[in-house]
């Protein structure tokens, strides 16, 4: 379990990026945070590894107060991709990426190959293994990113934009493989501008705006609307929007609002016969 504790945080001769957010992140569930660009989002799930420590009150991760922890340690419970996998790419081949984050996690030499295959497929990534990660595109890296770190099996997993640079088969790969991942009881925390992704996925919203908590509930509860969404400074996309007039047409909005694309459109031609 996470807990915020009134947690505020100042950047040095900044603005202050969050202001007294409290919550409580339950184990298994997948979290998404939502908001425009500056809300705080980064700021927040940077407190989770102890790369930032709160100017105010406290985060506690499985027990243990991040102030009393150090990244290193933290980092075995919390893992987190950043927006921008360059940040944290630096092995000469995409295979070598997996390797050292198993051999981190204590894994033996001869029990490698196995995961680093089993790792890479889930990922549709197996067709890059002795690529450099440098010369991939930038959907590529950002998989490669992911895979390093879902290998290492900590408990808690904190994705930054994972949709960036995916194209519609990839992202429902994510989808598939992140659901499987909270099956096997990991906690996963996406931190995205996708809205129809969130809405498909995830468990739990939370909006943010100006460092603070501006909803925190179901996807129900945070894209039931335009109205909703323009308070939240989110943009809907087509998809959303569709489903919001057929939801109102048929007195049931919240019944499509998480339906997948494919059945979605096959309940409009239904209704449209």
């Amino acid at each position: 379990m996470i807990e915020f504790r009134s947690v505020s945080y100042k950047y040095p001769d900044g603005p202050l990026a969050l202001e007294n957010v409290s919550m409580i992140i339950e184990q298994g569930c997948i979290l998404a945070l939502v908001g425009k660009n500056g809300a705080g989002k980064t700021t927040l799930v940077k407190c989770l590894n102890g790369l930032i420590k709160p100017t105010s009150g406290q985060v506690i991760v499985n027990g243990k107060n991040t102030r009393d922890a150090s990244v290193a340690e933290l980092s075995k419970t919390v893992g987190l991709v950043f927006q921008n996998p360059d940040n944290q790419l630096f092995s000469p081949t995409v295979r070598d990426e997996l390797a050292f984050s198993l051999k981190n996690r204590g894994t033996r030499e001869e029990d490698l190959e196995p995961l680093i295959d089993e790792t890479l497929k889930e990922f549709n990534l197996v067709h890059l293994k002795n690529r450099s990660p440098f010369l991939l595109s930038g959907g590529e890296r950002k998989r490669v990113a992911m895979a390093s770190l879902a290998c290492m099996k900590q408990p808690v997993l904190v994705m930054d934009e994972p949709t960036q640079g995916q194209d519609g088969t990839q992202k429902r790969n994510l989808e598939n493989m992140f659901r499987r991942l909270q099956e096997n009881g990991r906690t996963l925390i996406i931190v995205s501008h996708d809205v129809d992704f969130v809405a498909r996925l995830a468990n739990r919203v939370i909006v943010m705006e100006k460092g603070h908590v501006l909803v925190d509930g179901s996807v129900e509860d945070a894209f039931q609307s335009r109205q909703h969404l323009d308070v939240e400074h989110l943009v809907p996309t087509q998809e959303l929007e569709l489903k919001w007039f057929h939801g109102m047409k048929h007195g049931n909005v919240q019944g499509l609002i998480r339906m997948p694309r494919t059945e979605f459109f096959k309940e409009i031609r239904q209704r449209i016969r």
